[in-house]
């Protein structure tokens, strides 16, 4: 195999500083092949199930894999995560908190990001999943698998930045277009799954009392509307789930979420209960007395009887002056772009958008055809959410002053 010199000599640079001590004492690479520097014979021993060298670190933290990543060396990367014992090097930072797929993103590999980011979501789906317990145990495992999944993708280093900033810092557009394509596919994977007996995803993880994964769920996705008015084969919402089950924060979020807040209390199942039947027939009173609290229309909510004929009564005392805040109505298309927008404007310690590293590269550029990638990069993401150019970082810059500088208009 022919590398490039540079990639040579960064590979012996690495190999020699993970392997030094395993040398002595293991022998995995023959004095001969060290010396020589055998590509394909390194590769051959990196195959073995004994990976203890591989989990070797250099001064500064970095992995092996991190090195192959750096350097676009696919069959490295793909022999190293062929070792189960490595796969824990997936989510390995190195002293400046970057993952592997941070310096991939950084180097502008595209396949190897692509290649990191499958092989954890395999990685997480196998330590998740057993074919001997039940669907539903299955599915909330799915729900935490997806959720350390999406972890990755908003995994920050040491400086604040996401895989994203790092993409855009750099000018790869390629990757940037991808990183943003690949978390809303993530979200639309949830409205997708579906139990037999209906039940979405956030159907499990309300019912489950999984909070943060509901919150940020919620927080991200531009469809979680459709997903608090979605009935299972019951009739249940997600709210009628965590009411039952007592989980007032997610209570809480789900109804202070909704837009159509008074239409998502009144919704009743195939046995005509409302929420508030279900939290009271529960004696969950303290979700009974904030479920009441967020109605306007209190009178129709505590009046409608269920299959049984009953009310949702008894409840305890309700503070006749808590009023409702009706939740202010965002427009479809800001709901459609409410997703992009979130993960766009996640701010660095330095309060630097991806949108600001764009344009603060192109600012500083001198060879022509980085300046184009970096507006490249910089027009797509302003095309995705326009709203970000208002955004300020430290230096209580937003991104026209920076374009200005740029020289854009």
């Amino acid at each position: 195999m022919c590398l490039p010199p540079r990639d040579w000599l960064l590979l012996v640079c690495v190999v020699c500083t993970l392997t030094l001590r395993s040398l002595l004492r293991s022998r995995v690479f023959s004095i001969k092949a060290v010396k020589d520097w055998d590509f394909d014979f390194i590769l051959e021993k990196l195959r073995p199930t004994e990976c203890s060298i591989l989990l070797e670190r250099t001064f500064d933290s970095n992995t092996l894999l991190h090195f192959a990543a750096s350097l676009g060396h696919d069959q490295i990367v793909e022999a190293i995560l062929s070792i189960q014992q490595c796969q824990e090097l997936l989510t390995a930072k190195n002293s400046s908190g970057n993952l592997p797929h941070h310096v991939a993103a950084n180097a502008g590999h595209l396949p190897i990001v692509v290649k990191l980011l499958n092989r954890s979501f395999q990685h997480f789906k196998a330590q998740n999943s057993d074919a001997a317990i039940a669907e539903h145990s299955a599915m909330v495992y799915f729900v935490v698998m997806s959720h350390q999944y999406y972890e990755l993708l908003m995994a920050k280093n040491s400086n604040g930045d996401l895989p994203l900033h790092v993409a855009a810092n750099a000018g790869h557009f390629s990757i940037v277009r991808h990183l943003v394509m690949l978390s809303d596919e993530y979200h639309r994977e949830f409205l997708r799954v579906q139990k037999s007996n209906g039940d979405h995803l956030l159907h499990l993880a309300a019912n489950a009392g999984l909070s943060s994964i509901v919150q940020h769920f919620i927080m991200f996705s531009h469809q979680y509307q459709e997903l608090l008015m979605a009935q299972n084969s019951n009739g249940d919402l997600p709210l009628h789930l965590a009411a039952n089950a007592g989980h007032l924060s997610i209570v809480q979020h789900l109804v202070k979420s909704c837009h159509q807040r008074q239409e998502h209390l009144m919704v009743q199942n195939s046995n005509g209960d409302l929420p508030l039947h279900v939290a009271a027939n529960a004696g969950r009173f303290s979700i009974v007395r904030h479920l009441v609290k967020f109605s306007y229309r209190r009178e129709e909510l505590l009046t409608p009887k269920n299959s049984s004929d009953n009310i949702p009564l008894p409840y305890p005392p309700v503070d006749a002056n808590a009023g409702y805040q009706p939740s202010v109505d965002l427009s479809e298309q800001q709901l459609q772009d409410r997703y992009s927008s979130k993960l766009l404007r996640v701010k660095n310690k330095e309060g630097n958008t991806p949108l600001h590293l764009a344009l603060i590269k192109k600012y500083e550029e001198v060879d022509l055809n980085l300046k184009t990638k970096h507006h490249e990069v910089a027009k797509f993401l302003i095309e995705k959410d326009p709203d970000a150019c208002t955004d300020l970082n430290e230096a209580n810059k937003d991104p026209p002053d920076l374009a200005v500088k740029a020289k854009d208009k």
